[in-house]
Order: C-alpha cells, then sequence, then structure tokens
C-alpha cells in the first residue's frame, strides 16, 4: 500500500487555491478597473502576476531554472518562489505605503521601505543558498531590515487610524494583523525549514508559505481594495459608491460646494474625505487670500466654508474679518478638537456660524450641513433680495400681514422699539442678512456713491376694520395701531438701510474682481 504524504497533499490543495483566488481576483479586478473605474494598478498587478508564478509553483517547479541545484554545496533553490516575491512584494509595499490616500504620501519613507526589501530579499536569499553557518549572519540581518518594515509599516497603520473615518478603523485593524502575520510567518517557517533548523520537512515549509501567500497577496489586496474604494470612497468619482447603511436620502443634505480652508495636510485630507462621503464638491484654501481669490472668482459660488478653529482665532479672528467683508451672507462652520466654550458662546462677535468638534460624527455633520444649507440655498445677488423684500412689503396684503405678525412693543422716549420672541430686542434685517455676525453691521452705511432712489419707499397706509365704539377699548386699539405703523416705518428704514450697505458691497466685490482680473492677466 503506498505511503500517502499528508504533508505534499496539503501543500499542494493550498497552492491550487492561491492559483484559483489570484485568478479570480484578477478577473474582479480587472472588471473594476475597466468597467467601474474602481481599482488602482496595486492590486490588479499583485494578482495578475501572482497567477503566473502560482501557476509556476503548481506545474513549473522541476525545471530549470524553476528550481536548481547548486553545483558546490548541493543546495536546491527555489528560485521561481523567491522570483514571485520578488515582483510581487514591492509593489504591495507601495500600496501600503499610499494606504491613506496620495495627499498624505511620504515617498521618502516609501523609498526607504523598498530599500529595506531589497535588502532583506538579498539575505533572505544568500541565506537558502547556503549549507554552513554563516548562513544565520543573513537570516538575522534580514530579520533587521524585517523589523526596519515593520517600525514604517507601524507609522502608516497610526497615521491611518488617526485620519481615515472611523468606520475605516477595524478594517485598517484587519489588514494590519494580516500583513504582520503573514510577512513575519515567512521567516518564521524559514528557521523551522530544512533550510534553517530542520524542524519540519520540505513539504510542510512549502505548503506553510503557500498558506502565508493566500494572506500577504489575495487577502491584503481585498482587503486593500474594499478600503480605498468602499470606506474612504474615491475623492474624484463619489457619485459612484454605494449609499451607506442605515442611511437614507431623506436623511442626506442636498449636494452642496463648500471651500475648505486648511493648512496642516493630514487634517485637511481627513476633512476632504469625509465632506466627500456626503457628497460634496470640495476646494482647499489655505490662507485668506486663497479663500478671496477663489470666492470671488467669476462664476464660482460656495454653499459653505469649513475652518479650522485654530487658524480662524489666528491674529484676533483676522481671517474671519476678512471674510466677512465680502462674503457676509455666505455659511462659516469652524472645527476643531478642542473648542472653547466662551468661543461657542460669542459665535457672533467671531463671525463663526456654527463649531464642529471630534469626534466628528457622521450624524452631527448631516445636521450642521443640512441646517446651514438652508442659508446657502440664498440668492447671492443680495440687491435682488432686497429689492424683493421691498416690493413685497409695498404690497397692500404683506402690509397687513406684517402688522399682524410684529408683538406689541414698549415706548422707550416716545419711539417704538422693535420686539422679538420672548420680549428680547429683535435683531436687524443687516444683523441676520450678516449671518448673526456684527462685524459687517459695524461697518454701517459707507461713503460712495448711492443710488437716487435711497428714500424710504412709499407704502399704502394699512386698513384696518372699524372697531366699535368701546371708550377705552377703542383707544387702545387705535395706539396699538399708531405702534404698528410706526414699527413698519422703521423695519423699512432698516431695509432701505441695508440696501445702501449692499451697493456698496457689490461695488468693493466688482472692484476686488477687476483686481484680480489684473493679476492674472499679468500672470499670464
Amino acid at each position: 500500500m503506498p505511503t500517502i504524504h499528508y504533508d505534499e497533499e496539503i501543500r499542494k490543495v493550498l497552492q491550487w487555491i492561491d492559483f484559483v483566488m489570484s485568478v479570480c481576483l484578477f478577473i474582479f479586478f480587472y472588471y473594476q478597473k475597466r468597467i467601474k473605474k474602481r481599482c488602482k494598478f496595486e492590486v490588479l498587478y499583485v494578482a495578475g502576476v501572482g497567477s503566473i508564478t502560482d501557476f509556476v509553483k503548481l506545474f513549473g517547479t522541476s525545471y530549470v531554472p524553476a528550481t536548481f541545484t547548486i553545483a558546490n554545496n548541493g543546495v536546491t533553490f527555489p528560485w521561481s518562489q523567491y522570483c514571485g516575491w520578488l515582483v510581487t512584494c514591492p509593489v504591495l509595499l507601495i500600496h501600503l505605503s499610499n494606504l491613506a490616500g496620495k495627499e498624505v504620501f511620504n515617498v521618502r519613507r516609501m523609498m526607504k521601505i523598498l530599500v529595506a526589501y531589497q535588502i532583506l530579499m538579498c539575505s533572505g536569499s544568500t541565506a537558502s543558498m547556503m549549507d554552513n553557518g554563516y548562513r544565520w549572519i543573513f537570516y538575522f540581518n534580514g530579520w533587521a531590515f524585517q523589523l526596519l518594515i515593520f517600525r514604517y509599516a507601524y507609522e502608516i497603520f497610526r497615521e491611518s487610524v488617526a485620519t481615515m473615518p472611523a468606520r475605516a478603523v477595524p478594517l485598517i485593524y484587519r489588514i494590519a494583523v494580516i500583513f504582520y502575520g503573514s510577512w513575519s510567518g515567512f521567516g518564521f517557517f524559514w528557521l523551522l525549514s530544512p533550510t534553517g533548523a530542520n524542524v519540519v520537512s520540505k513539504e510542510t515549509a512549502k505548503a506553510a508559505y503557500a498558506l502565508l501567500d493566500i494572506m500577504s497577496k489575495n487577502l491584503y489586496s481585498m482587503h486593500g481594495w474594499y478600503l480605498r474604494w468602499y470606506i474612504l470612497r474615491k475623492a474624484d468619482k463619489p457619485t459612484e459608491f454605494v449609499q451607506q447603511e442605515g442611511s437614507s436620502e431623506e436623511n442626506q443634505p442636498k449636494e452642496l460646494k463648500i471651500l475648505l480652508v486648511e493648512q496642516d495636510e493630514v487634517f485637511g485630507y481627513f476633512f476632504y474625505n469625509m465632506l466627500v462621503q456626503h457628497s460634496c464638491a470640495v476646494d482647499m484654501a489655505k490662507d485668506a487670500n486663497e479663500v478671496m481669490q477663489k470666492t470671488l472668482t467669476v462664476g464660482v459660488q460656495y454653499d459653505m466654508i469649513m475652518i479650522n478653529h485654530d487658524l480662524a482665532r489666528a491674529n484676533n479672528y483676522q481671517i474671519m474679518a476678512d471674510i466677512r467683508k465680502s462674503l457676509f451672507m455666505l455659511p462659516v462652520i469652524a472645527y476643531g478638537r478642542n473648542i472653547p466654550k466662551d468661543d461657542m458662546d460669542n459665535r457672533n462677535a467671531t463671525g463663526i456660524d456654527d463649531f464642529l468638534v471630534a469626534p466628528f460624527p457622521d450624524s452631527e455633520i448631516r445636521n450642521k450641513m443640512t441646517r446651514w444649507s438652508r442659508r446657502a440655498s440664498v440668492n447671492p445677488e443680495i440687491m435682488q433680495n432686497m429689492n424683493n423684500i421691498v416690493a413685497m412689503a409695498n404690497s397692500p396684503a404683506t402690509t397687513g400681514s406684517v402688522q399682524a405678525g410684529i408683538k406689541h412693543a414698549p415706548m422707550s422716549a416716545g419711539k417704538p422699539v422693535p420686539m422679538g420672541g420672548g420680549g428680547k430686542p429683535a435683531p436687524s434685517p443687516l444683523t441676520f442678512l450678516s449671518g448673526g455676525n456684527p462685524l459687517l453691521a459695524k461697518m454701517g452705511p459707507r461713503a460712495g456713491p448711492t443710488p437716487t432712489d435711497m428714500k424710504p419707499p412709499a407704502y399704502p397706509n394699512p386698513t384696518f376694520q372699524s372697531i366699535p365704539e368701546g371708550g377705552d377699548e377703542k383707544k387702545e386699539k387705535e395706539k396699538e395701531t399708531a405702534s404698528l405703523n410706526s414699527k413698519l416705518d422703521l423695519l423699512m428704514q432698516q431695509l432701505v438701510d441695508v440696501k445702501t450697505s449692499t451697493n456698496q458691497a457689490n461695488l468693493e466685490m466688482q472692484q476686488r474682481l477687476e483686481k484680480q482680473e489684473q493679476l492674472y492677466q499679468q500672470q499670464q
């Protein structure tokens, strides 16, 4: 009865599994790249080349040069095995170096990793060709550079956990386990193989290598592809990605165009991807000059500005003052890890509309964007808005509605005081249009050309139903009517003041555009 070598059978099964998985992944990645445009070259290359090397391991190991024997010492060297590692592992390391995306891609670190791997391969292959004690020098030298690669990989995984969304962290941990487990296993089983300490058989070592190949190539490629395309979502193709579980179209904010103001590249990339996940079109700026250049460009209209809180508060909120001089209608949300409570309470004094505090949950981001997208939808042509308001106020139907909606206010020095809800003074229309920011309100009327029709508009006197004779009750009604008429006069005067200020603001904006165009022509 023939002897069954179980280690050999296990090795063949694992090598077949490795080969079939590589072929299937190559077909899948090729489909994703050609049809869906959702695959980069690294995983496609590894799957394709891995299929070829796995085929050679199955059917060509008995031929030279897949396997050859060194004449000087009689050692059999598995050339095809080391060749497969040499042509696939550097590409896997490039993919690992670019795990968090191109914005934080460290080319210098990637070159160090590749050089360390080259020395590792030279040391490992040299040790496999030797049969004397000197092979241990090369073996431990290879381990030294293996640990150097592990150190750089730790930095990459740590940066990825810090910058990627929360739902990506478990997948990053799995990728780290696959990477460290499989790459450590190669050195460990070399030590146990006949080439090393001769603890296990040659077929057992090959079976272990086949299992580690499945982990280091196929499983790593699958997880890496899924992380890049279905967790991070590719920034340049956000509409191609599936909707996340637990969310609905009703809960999603409308597609917004956001200007992200950030100087730190890591945080900038993090928020860039975070906003793209919410189907936003994002542009980036680093300072007030870039903000002005981008926002005042003809044909570009942003719905919202997101700014790092530390950058916003620098120089006593100077950047916010510059932004509010020209962009008083645009919502501004500041984000940060530790935002003082005083800044949140005094948001009107800083020009910031709202705050977003770490850890930046998706639900909070959606709520903020949904809330402020309402103001972002206001027509940017402020003059047209003012004309519409004045026209509505001049109509008899609107006049009656305004009178019916204004609350009774106490008299101060013989003048009516407009009242808001809860008995508090109502904000002026200028403060409202500036997003609650008094920076614009402090500007007041400006010198410069003013329209000739800048006088209070004429509007018809309101008509009320006749009040029956009732003594004190009749006098009280008449007094209330006079108070309402006075408050309506004051409201219309405030609207005219707003129109005067917006005329000047539009004039300044036109001058800025002309200067920008002149600078652009000079640069050309």
